[in-house]
C-alpha cells in the first residue's frame, strides 16, 4: 500500500507484465510430418513454445503504532499488539507454436493465462493461524467471518504474444515480442461488521519487449500502452439484493451496480517504458535492476512517474525489493522510497532506510540503531515539494548552498565531501533550476533522489516547514509510522 495519496493510479506497475518467459521444447515436427527430439533444423520445422512460472511471498508484521518526533523509531514489540499477515501468490503460463528455421531463428504465437491473489489478514497475535482461501468469495455471507481490515485481491489475466527470436539450439539469445493482455481484478475490503468495499477493475495493455542474453544474464527494454477502469461500491453483507449485485459484478456485469448503488470511478491511461538487466541463477541467487518512465492520465489529470527498482531473489541472498519513485504533477513532486526485505540485518537497513531518514534531518532517525537481525521488513519514506517551493529555490545563492551541502555531506559521511563530487552536484542543480517548470519538474525529482544531502540543505536554507512520512513494518521490533518534522 502506498501512502500520501499515491494509490491506484500507479498499481499498473505491478500488473503490466507476466512473470513467465517463453522457452522452446526439444520436440519438433518437420513439414513432412516426422517427429524429432533434440534435432537442430536443416529445414523449417514446427515446435511447441512453453511459458510457466509461479511465485509466492508471505510475510507478517505487528501493526504499526503512530509515533512522533521525540519517540524512538526502533523499540521492543508491544506484547498485546495485533498483527497483519500479507500473502501474495501468482502464476501464469502459456503454450504456443513456433516455426523454427536454420541457425536457431524462430517465430510464433504464444497464448497465455494467469492469476494473482493478494490476501491481507488481521491477527490477534504472531502465532495465530488464519485460513487462506485463494478463491474469490462467491457469496457475501462468506465475508461475515472476515475481520475488519481483512482484504482480498483476485486478478485473472490472459492474452497473446507474437514472438521473433534467435539463438543457439534450444536457447534463445535474443527475443522480440508484441502482445496484448486483458485483466479483470476484484478486490474486497471489510470496512465494518456490516459492510464491505467492493472494487472491480478492468485493464487492457498493449506491449512490446526486446530481450538480449541467455537465461543467466540478459538485458531488456519494454514499452507499454494501457488503460485501466476501476469502480468502487459499498455493499451490505446481510442484504440479499446487494449479494445479487455482487454476484453480477463477479461476472463483469457492473451496469446493475452502477444503477443501484453510489459509485466511485477512476479511469487511468498510461504510456511508458522500462529498461532493466538481470544476472544470476533463478531461484538460487539473482539480481534485477532497472528504471522506467510513464506518462499517466488519471481522470483527465496528467502526471509522470519515474521509477528505479532493484530486486534480489534466491535462497542464497537477502531477498529484497527496493524502489525509488518520483511522482510529478503540475502542482509539485512526490518523492517515495520503499523496500521489502526478508532476513534483513543492520547493514541493509542502514543503506535503504536509516541513512535516508537521517539525510533529511528527521528526528526519529537521528539516534543509534540496532545492528543485528531484523527479520521481515517493509519500509516507506515519502516527501512532497510544491511547485512554489521548488521555484523559490531558484533564489538561493549557489555559494551558500554549496557550503551547506558540504556540511551535510560531512555529517552524513557521504562521498560528496569530496569537492569534485560536490561541484558536480552543484553544476547539475544550477542547470536544472534554469529550466522551464515542465522540464525542471521532470528532472528535479530524479536529481534529488540521487542526492539526499542536497534535500536537507535546500530545506534548511529555504526555511520550509517540511515533514517526512515514514513507515516501518517488522516482525522483530515494534512497527511504527508517522510524520517527522524537518526543522529548517
Amino acid at each position: 500500500m502506498l501512502s500520501l495519496g499515491l494509490s491506484a493510479q500507479i498499481e499498473f506497475l505491478d500488473t503490466q507484465n507476466t512473470i513467465s518467459a517463453p522457452f522452446q521444447m526439444p520436440i519438433r515436427i518437420s513439414m513432412g510430418g516426422k517427429f524429432y527430439i533434440f534435432k537442430s533444423p536443416d529445414e523449417i520445422m514446427l515446435g511447441p513454445t512453453v511459458a510457466l512460472a509461479y511465485s509466492r511471498k508471505h510475510a507478517q508484521y505487528n501493526l504499526p503504532q503512530e509515533i512522533h518526533g521525540n519517540d524512538d523509531l526502533i523499540s521492543q514489540q508491544k506484547t498485546q499488539s495485533p498483527w497483519i499477515q500479507i500473502t501474495r501468490q501468482r502464476y501464469d503460463g502459456g503454450l504456443g507454436l513456433a516455426a523454427v528455421v536454420a541457425n536457431g531463428f524462430n517465430f510464433g504465437l504464444l497464448p497465455f493465462k494467469g492469476a494473482k491473489q493478494v490476501l491481507v489478514k488481521m491477527k490477534n497475535s504472531k502465532d495465530e493461524r488464519v485460513a487462506l482461501n485463494y478463491s474469490i468469495p462467491r457469496d457475501l455471507s462468506t465475508i461475515k467471518d472476515w475481520r475488519i481490515g481483512d482484504q482480498g485481491t483476485y486478478q485473472t489475466y490472459g492474452g497473446v504474444e507474437a514472438m521473433v527470436a534467435g539463438g543457439v539450439g534450444f536457447v534463445n539469445l535474443a527475443r522480440v515480442t508484441f502482445g496484448f493482455q486483458n485483466q479483470f481484478i476484484v478486490s474486497l475490503k471489510k470496512i465494518s461488521d456490516a459492510k464491505v468495499a467492493f472494487y472491480i477493475t478492468e485493464e487492457n495493455i498493449k506491449r512490446s519487449t526486446s530481450y538480449l542474453g541467455p537465461m543467466v544474464a540478459k538485458v531488456s527494454y519494454e514499452y507499454y500502452n494501457g488503460k485501466r477502469f476501476e469502480s468502487e461500491f459499498t455493499l451490505d453483507i446481510a442484504d440479499a439484493f446487494h449479494n445479487e449485485l455482487y454476484q453480477k459484478g463477479l461476472k463483469g456485469k457492473i451496469i446493475d451496480l452502477q444503477t443501484a448503488l453510489n459509485e466511485k470511478r477512476q479511469k487511468v491511461s498510461w504510456v511508458g517504458h522500462n529498461s532493466s538487466y538481470f544476472i544470476g541463477i533463478p531461484y538460487v541467487i539473482a539480481r534485477t535492476e532497472g528504471q522506467g518512465t510513464y506518462q499517466v492520465n488519471t481522470d483527465g489529470e496528467d502526471s509522470e512517474v519515474n521509477v528505479k527498482f532493484r530486486e534480489n531473489t534466491g535462497f542464497l541472498t537477502t531477498s529484497g525489493d527496493h524502489r525509488r519513485l518520483v511522482y510529478r504533477t503540475d502542482n509539485g513532486i512526490f518523492l517515495f522510497w520503499s523496500s521489502e526485505m526478508k532476513k534483513a540485518h543492520g547493514k541493509v537497513m542502514e543503506k535503504y532506510f536509516f541513512r535516508l531518514g537521517r539525510a533529511f534531518g528527521a528526528k526519529p532517525f537521528m539516534r543509534e540503531m540496532p545492528r543485528g537481525k531484523y527479520g521481515n521488513v517493509m519500509t516507506q519514506l515519502g516527501m512532497i515539494f510544491t511547485r512554489n517551493e521548488i521555484e523559490g529555490m531558484k533564489n538561493l545563492e549557489a555559494i551558500t548552498l554549496e557550503g551547506e551541502l558540504k556540511l551535510q555531506c560531512e555529517i552524513l559521511k557521504e562521498d560528496c565531501v569530496r569537492s569534485k563530487k560536490r561541484r558536480s552536484i552543484m553544476r547539475e542543480h544550477v542547470a536544472i533550476m534554469s529550466q522551464t517548470w515542465q522540464q525542471q519538474s521532470i528532472n528535479f525529482g530524479k536529481f534529488l533522489m540521487l542526492n539526499p544531502p542536497l534535500v536537507r540543505a535546500l530545506i534548511k536554507l529555504s526555511g520550509f516547514k517540511k515533514e517526512l512520512y515514514f513507515k516501518f513494518l517488522n516482525d522483530t521490533y515494534q512497527s511504527v509510522e508517522g510524520l517527522a518534522s524537518i526543522e529548517p
